[in-house]
């Protein structure tokens, strides 16, 4: 199979509404509900989570979306921001439009012109390249990182075709020395780019790929009109390094009007035993952890 690249200075993203996004999570194997007027995706232990981090309902979509919830988190529009009683803090990239090699730091700034000097940033354009290269990167990502780790080469396989041949999907590749060296995958929806996943081999790491990777995929998300705002992921106060890394890059931490609702008694369990997880979906720190860490601006998008 031949592989199928677009320069990644040509590159835009298709930009989904809330329905085509319900249908791609639909495609990868989620449960989707519509209830309100409103999409929600499935998760673990019967929690329910808005369509995307940036769903921002109104009051009155706000609710049990299934009969078999024991909880559900959204966040919420501005208008109706006082009925939040959480807060998912995300980090963003700050005024997108004026986003340039100069919004990174000096260190960052260097280690993209390696990764220009080691690395060809492409798109890629169906799944062929991952087919056949994908899953060594993956898995030793996976490895480095102690996730995924029980994923097997035809699960792989199958996602890679499931969500790859979608045009929908937005995926940049970094290839060293005709190899795949790491890739990440995007999607847009509404005003609101998101990094949803970024996977980078190991033996790669000196050539800064994960540098080039994540700023061409932002530019990307800054040439595609009507894409005002980009997401990189909640915020990891437990990871410290990827905390720095993406203060390098030049985002910023905001804090995004929430509500999160759990039956009795579990949101005390899922704050005990999951603390972090817990975190994530109220914007509350772990018991003993000091919040000045935690790094947010009072900002919201």
């Amino acid at each position: 199979m031949e592989e199928r690249f677009r320069d990644i200075q040509e590159a835009v993203v298709r930009v989904m509404s809330e329905t085509e996004l319900a249908e791609w999570w639909r495609k990868q194997g989620l449960r989707i509900v519509q209830k309100r007027g409103a999409y929600w995706r499935s998760g673990t232990m019967g929690l329910w989570h808005g369509l995307h981090p940036c769903a921002n309902l109104r009051r009155d979509q706000i609710g049990r979306p299934h009969p078999l919830c024991w909880g559900y988190t959204t966040s919420v529009c501005a208008e109706d921001a006082d009925f939040a009683n959480a807060v998912y803090k995300l980090h963003v990239v700050p005024g997108l439009q004026s986003y340039d090699e100069h919004a990174l730091s000096a260190t960052k700034r260097r280690h993209l012109r390696i990764a220009r000097q080691r690395a060809r940033i492409v798109q890629l354009l169906d799944s062929s390249l991952l087919e056949k290269e994908g899953y060594a990167v993956f898995s030793s990502a996976a490895h480095r990182l102690g996730l995924w780790t029980d994923v097997s080469p035809d699960a792989y396989i199958r996602d890679v075709r499931s969500r790859m041949n979608d045009p929908r999907t937005f995926t940049v590749a970094g290839l060293v020395d005709g190899r795949l060296a790491g890739y990440v995958e995007a999607y847009a929806v509404g005003n609101v780019g998101y990094v949803y996943k970024v996977i980078v081999g190991t033996e790669f790491l000196p050539t800064q790929v994960a540098t080039g990777l994540q700023f061409e995929t932002i530019m990307a998300f800054k040439r595609t009109p009507g894409i005002d705002l980009v997401v990189h992921g909640r915020l990891l106060p437990e990871n410290k390094g990827l905390c720095e890394f993406k203060g390098h890059l030049g985002l910023v931490v905001i804090d995004v009007p929430a509500r999160t609702w759990f039956a009795p008694p579990l949101g005390q369990i899922a704050r005990r035993l999951r603390p972090w997880r817990y975190y994530r979906m109220t914007g509350v720190m772990p018991k003993g952890y000091d919040a000045h860490l935690s790094g947010a601006s009072s900002a919201s998008p």
